[in-house]
């Protein structure tokens, strides 16, 4: 199901139910962008130096599409769930609000059938905490305003001064009441073209000569703010346009915190939340819908882990000892078609209406709400070989616990730990770091290590890279025996990672989403393009998520 803010007030209360109903929920985003150009995420980061390089690329894109899976078990004899997959369109709608975008990644969501009119037009509207907080404590202040006004006597008020400047127009509305009020027309909108200063003269002058006749609010008429006048024949007939008005301002004011509530409520239910590869989806709904996120490692994991105790990511889920083996793949899809055959054995899930409802044999890849299913179907039968009934799959299972708040990482160190310390970097004594002529190939790079047997490279761009010897006692003593290559420079990783650390700037990276594939017994990362396809590695974001 679509959820615009044409219906999301409507559905927030049967979104409620459901979620406060699931045994868990599933998630995915899309966004507006994904990396910079100049980013560089290096396989031997540590997780904050990687989480440090996912900020900065993040800062100027936004989430405009929210899936959400909600699964319930059905608690009967079989391990069997219902659904319920949603799709919410975000949409800044105030005037400060700004992103940026990346323009493959929109193409890449159009060729995937995005649908943008839905998401500029219905999209749903969005703050912050902080924001929402504002609006709420600026509407108090209006309604506490409102009702000093009800209690003060007519001569109480601080007037100001009509400015000489702006009597003609002040007598020009006066004479536009005095006419309203002798016609048979309830309603008058005045003060077109006006400024603030310029109403709130309109607003002194109704309030001093018209109080008891005529109510004055305001309103958006062919995008510019007027002021609505309607006549009143009671003080009853009063009071009730009055609490008319709170009641649409107050519904305005909730349309335009719009996400963020969602959000919250998602916060507060503390349901065990699982997404694929998800440390960006992550990061980026905490930094649009709930604050800023911190440069400070530790400060986001603990921001993260307050607003979301009960994190759950199946990228690193495959990780487990237990299901590695029969996990060649990691990516999405291909963990789907991995999960399908043997040792797996896969639930049945029914959806609880047409309108919730996926098809695995119709893929609809890359739309958020089909991602979530996706994910949740694999969780649900990984857990299911894990022996975890699925009435017991939720934030509270035993099995689960040691896979709970880590989310995956690309790199060496392969997950961030929102509770704890991620586990030590293994020795890098074994790895170096190349800096090399820009016509150089793996094959140049293989040559000159020859004598010190088997190695990964991992490129980092066109002249530079970093090889690991498969053989680490051959590590010993290389830097005195490889020799002088002209245009090369080799120096151990210790001494790189002391000249980077006194550089003051690190480039961007990724989302389509840092996806790279688990498999068995290494980090792979796609191919650079430009050089010779072998054991090489070029440690690159890339799109296969």
């Amino acid at each position: 199901m679509n959820i615009t803010r044409n219906n999301f007030r409507d559905q927030f209360d049967e979104l409620k139910q459901v979620i406060n109903a699931a045994n868990f929920l599933a998630i995915d985003c899309e966004f507006t962008g994904l990396s910079h150009d100049n980013a560089k995420v290096q396989q031997y980061d540590s997780p904050s130096e990687y989480f440090h390089k996912i900020c900065q690329q993040t800062s100027g894109y936004i989430t405009i599409q929210f899936g959400l899976t909600a699964f319930r078990a059905k608690n009967d004899d079989t391990q069997d769930f219902t659904y319920r997959s949603y799709n919410f369109f975000v949409f800044p709608q105030m005037r400060k609000q700004r992103f940026e975008c990346q323009g493959d990644s929109l193409a890449f969501l159009g060729a995937n059938n995005f649908d943008f009119n839905m998401l500029f037009r219905e999209g749903i509207s969005y703050c912050d905490e902080e924001e929402a907080k504002r609006m709420r404590e600026q509407f108090d202040e209006k309604l506490k305003l409102m009702e000093s006004c009800d209690n003060k006597k007519n001569g109480d008020e601080q007037v100001v001064a009509v400015p000489f400047e702006e009597q003609e127009n002040m007598d020009r509305l006066n004479e536009e009441i005095e006419k309203f009020l002798e016609c048979e027309d309830d309603e008058k909108s005045v003060g077109k073209n006006c400024n603030a200063f310029q109403r709130k003269l309109m607003y002194q002058l109704l309030e001093q000569r018209y109080a008891e006749t005529i109510s004055a609010s305001s309103r958006i008429e062919n995008n510019q703010k007027v002021i609505l006048l309607k006549k009143i024949k009671s003080k009853e007939q009063l009071r009730e346009i009055q609490m008319e008005e709170i009641d649409k301002e107050r519904k305005q004011m909730e349309d335009a915190i719009g996400f963020h509530n969602f959000i919250n409520f998602l916060s507060q239910t503390k349901k065990l939340i699982v997404g694929h590869n998800m440390l960006l989806d992550v990061i980026y709904v905490i930094k649009q819908f709930v604050g800023p996120v911190s440069n400070k490692f530790q400060d986001f994991k603990t921001k993260t882990h307050k607003t979301f105790p009960n994190l759950l990511d199946t990228k690193f889920m495959c990780t487990d000892d237990t299901i590695k083996p029969y996990i060649n793949s990691s990516v999405l899809a291909r963990l789907l078609d991995a999960t399908s055959v043997e040792p797996f054995v896969r639930p049945k899930f029914e959806a609880e209406a047409e309108e919730y409802s996926y098809s695995l044999d119709k893929p609809k890849e890359h739309e958020a709400g089909y991602d979530a299913f996706m994910t949740g179907v694999c969780f649900v039968t990984m857990a299911n070989y894990l022996q975890v009934d699925s009435c017991d799959i939720n934030e509270k299972s035993s099995r689960l616990r040691p896979l709970l708040n880590k989310l995956f990482l690309p790199i060496d160190v392969n997950h961030v730990n929102l509770t704890g310390k991620e586990p030590p970097a293994p020795s890098r004594e074994h790895v170096f770091h190349l800096t090399i002529p820009k016509d150089w190939k793996n094959n140049n790079i293989f040559q000159i290590f020859r004598l010190y047997g088997n190695v990964r490279i991992s490129w980092l761009d066109d002249t530079s890279c970093f090889v690991a010897l498969h053989n680490r006692e051959n590590a010993t003593g290389l830097l005195k025996t490889i020799g002088k290559h002209e245009g090369v420079t080799i120096i151990s990783f210790a001494d790189y990672k002391k000249k980077e650390n006194m550089l003051t700037a690190t480039s961007d990276p990724i989302k389509r989403k840092v996806e790279t594939d688990t498999s068995r017994d290494c980090v792979s990362q796609p191919k650079k393009k430009t050089k010779q396809q072998g054991t090489s590695q070029h440690f690159q974001p890339v799109d296969d998520w």
